[in-house]
């Protein structure tokens, strides 16, 4: 983008250099951009040999004997990414030569800005001296492209605003080299999953290119759908990583999700590369063959031997286009495991909890124990008796309800404890 940014200096600062400049010459120190402030007002109105294309100032202008010098910073580089904002940067710089010149009138700035680096607005202060000066607070643009931006940003300051009159050795060159990576790029622009109802879909796997100077292990993604999963599954040596895509069973419909790809940082760092995101759609066709379906084929309660405390478990059950409705739980153990069981936790080790989810869901919280306390204590502490390990069955029994018809269906599982 080219573009120009122009400000009005105040009028403070004109005075504040005639009343401290003197009228005499410069004292060394060169002139801004290391041209030699001029000698005295320019007898002939010199073309300027290149001219901005973007600012309205006249082509031919005069001169006078009064030039900016020690400008910082001298030049301007940075690398960064694309989304970053550029950073604010601060010019400052002395008046030399005859500060008489500019008595009581008004400075005005412009700045040519070829790569668009910098907003419109800006701000022009005077600094004070000896030798006194001037602050230009050039504010940073968000960077939008990929691609390495180097040219210089030109300084005008003169005595009106088309800069027929400008000051001995303007304009002042600036040179910049700005560097703007990208972030990461996924080599596809959407992920879209597909299957039946009654299935899980097929995960994708899609490439992702880690930014510009972070290794592909540095990339981590998150979803703002629980349906979904992604995770990188695999880093390679070329940038690049392997981002897999998935999703859990669901009723028919279209569901969708933003993965958010960005990455981990022990220390934040500025400019750092910023997230990006990823749209995935998931669509669900029904199915006249499968009325309904759990959420896990079979449900394992996993316990160590001689746990103590309570676990739970959850699942969900989809059904359409009629209902589940729970009916109750079936032990389906052995009597010599009932026998190993102390009595009051006989058949009396798993608590079904469920509720029903909008949408021909049922969500289920299993909660299950291997170990019961007797009630008598031992030496001061209580007796626990716990089921020793093996493998205890049992069965959820549903009332599936469908155009008038009640049909009984069953989920079977199995608590396990090993050893």
């Amino acid at each position: 983008m080219n573009g120009f940014l122009r400000s009005l200096g105040a009028l403070a600062l004109a005075l504040l250099l005639a009343s401290c400049g003197g009228g005499g010459g410069g004292g060394g120190g060169g002139g801004f951009a290391g041209l030699p402030a001029s000698g005295s007002g320019s007898a002939t109105s010199p073309t300027d040999p290149n001219p901005p294309t973007t600012l309205p100032i006249d082509a031919t202008y005069t001169t006078v004997n009064l030039s900016v010098s020690n400008v910082t910073p001298t030049s301007i580089s940075g690398t960064y990414y694309v989304g970053n904002v550029m950073l604010n940067t601060s010019l400052r710089g002395t008046g030399i030569g005859d500060a008489s010149v500019v008595a009581g009138k008004t400075l005005y700035v412009l700045i040519e800005d070829p790569a668009g680096l910098f907003e419109s607005a800006t701000s022009v202060s005077v600094t004070a001296g000896p030798p006194p000066g001037m602050l230009i607070m050039l504010k940073g643009k968000k960077l939008e492209k990929v691609g390495e931006f180097t040219g210089s940003l030109r300084i005008y300051v003169c005595l009106d605003i088309r800069c027929s009159v400008r000051l001995g050795n303007v304009p002042y060159s600036i040179p910049y080299d700005i560097k703007v990576k990208d972030n990461a790029v996924p080599a596809v622009d959407k992920v879209e999953l597909a299957t039946g109802f009654g299935a899980v879909p097929t995960p994708q796997t899609v490439s992702v290119t880690s930014p510009s100077g972070w290794a592909s292990s540095n990339l981590v993604v998150s979803s703002n759908n629980p349906l979904f999963s992604a995770d990188f599954t695999q880093a390679n040596a070329d940038g690049t990583a392997a981002l897999t895509v998935g999703a859990k069973l669901a009723l028919p419909g279209t569901y969708t999700a933003t993965l958010t790809i960005s990455v981990k940082q022990s220390t934040p760092t500025y400019p750092a590369p910023l997230s990006v995101t990823l749209p995935v759609s998931y669509t669900v066709a029904p199915d006249a063959n499968v009325p309904y379906v759990f959420g896990t084929e079979g449900q394992v309660l996993a316990l160590k031997a001689g746990q103590r405390n309570i676990s739970e478990s959850y699942f969900t059950a989809f059904a359409t286009p009629g209902t589940l409705q729970y009916d109750g739980l079936e032990y389906l153990t052995t009597p010599d495991q009932d026998a190993a069981a102390y009595v009051n936790h006989r058949r009396n080790w798993l608590q079904v909890v469920t509720g029903t989810i909008p949408g021909h869901t049922l969500g289920h919280t299993m909660r299950y124990l291997g170990c019961y306390g007797t009630g008598a204590f031992l030496n001061g502490q209580p007796v626990v008796q716990c089921l020793p390990p093996d493998a205890y069955a049992f069965r959820l029994r549903y009332k599936h309800l469908q155009n008038g018809t009640t049909t009984t269906v069953y989920y079977y599982g199995a608590m396990v404890i090993s050893p």
